[in-house]
């Protein structure tokens, strides 16, 4: 429980739309951005100047942009005009450093982006999303060890945020450390016992991991379980046309919308789906556009069917070109 003498001295209503806004930011999804975004908003109505709320604001845009659901050439300067502001009102908060470091991050200045995660994390060592940020920007330099002790260090202070565990799954996989992924991945299953549609995500996710290292036994007994049909009909006669499908009808509805369709985030559905030139196609675009998580492909996917290391090397360069490390 939160020590209330620790709270800031500010309205108390504005700091509960704050802890409110927090909360929804770190379930990553659009619709609770969206939300938060409108809580950090009310709050700095009660409270102009209240740093934490104008950072979490930032991070909202941030999370945004990076994360393929607005358009990072908005979202970027939006975040930025707010960390300013944040900063000249409270210039040793460790949230705005982390929220510089990822605007740094976004827009490829690598070198100022850990300088800005490290600075944070001196400054307040109990924030989870912070080495999570700084751990993939390391994997992207492929100091993949050092993400790895930095991905336990953020689990030492949040050991049940899924993202985390998430994306440490990856780089467990990318260390070579293939039962410890399962492990923590059967534990991700463990957490959706009583959401069936996140249980089935899940499912089909370590579903994959075993496709990656040539367990295709034990692949198609987790798609079973995930009732992932797509990913049966590829494992038996190697048809993924399935799950091209899915891709194309779910990007289709984006279209018809009108909401922004990042090509990064397209990309990655296609490679999911096995459809290797169209997500190589998409992935090129979004370089050309500088997307903000393209750099993602810097780090590799288990989850891609149909994609070898070769279909990478140039891509892969052409990424390293737009970041200074």
């Amino acid at each position: 429980m939160e020590n209330l003498d620790d709270a800031p001295s500010v309205d108390v209503q504005a700091y509960d739309l704050y802890l409110r806004g927090k909360f929804l930011v770190e379930k990553r999804n659009k619709t609770d951005l969206l939300i938060a975004r409108e809580l950090f908003q009310q709050a700095l109505k009660k409270a102009k100047d209240f740093a934490p709320a104008i950072s979490g604001l930032a991070n909202t845009y941030l999370l945004s942009s990076y994360r393929g659901y607005e358009d990072p050439d908005l979202m970027l300067p939006l975040a930025k005009k707010q960390i300013d502001i944040a900063l000249t009102i409270e210039p040793s908060a460790a949230e705005t450093h982390a929220a510089m470091g990822y605007w740094f991050h976004q827009t490829f200045n690598w070198k100022e982006a850990e300088k800005s995660y490290r600075k944070s994390i001196q400054l307040n060592p109990n924030q989870s999303n912070v080495y999570l940020w700084l751990a993939i920007l390391l994997e992207g330099k492929s100091e993949k060890d050092l993400a790895n002790e930095i991905y336990i260090k953020g689990m030492e202070i949040n050991p049940e945020w899924e993202y985390l565990m998430q994306s440490r799954v990856k780089a467990l996989m990318n260390t070579g450390n293939h039962e410890e992924a399962i492990k923590l991945q059967k534990h991700l299953i463990d957490k959706a016992t009583f959401d069936l549609v996140l249980r089935s995500k899940r499912y089909a996710e370590l579903s994959r991991l075993y496709w990656s290292v040539n367990n295709k036994d034990e692949a198609i007994q987790m798609a079973t379980k995930a009732k992932d049909n797509g990913l049966l009909r590829f494992y038996k006669d190697g048809d993924n046309s399935f799950l091209v499908r899915e891709v194309n009808e779910q990007y289709n509805v984006l279209r018809k919308s009108g909401d922004y369709i990042s090509e990064f985030w397209m990309g990655l559905a296609y490679a999911n789906a096995g459809s290797k030139d169209k997500a190589l196609t998409c992935f090129g675009n979004a370089v050309v556009l500088k997307e903000a998580a393209v750099t993602l492909l810097l780090i590799d996917h288990y989850e891609f069917l149909n994609l070898k290391y070769l279909n990478f090397i140039q891509l892969k360069r052409s990424i390293k070109a737009l970041i200074n490390f």
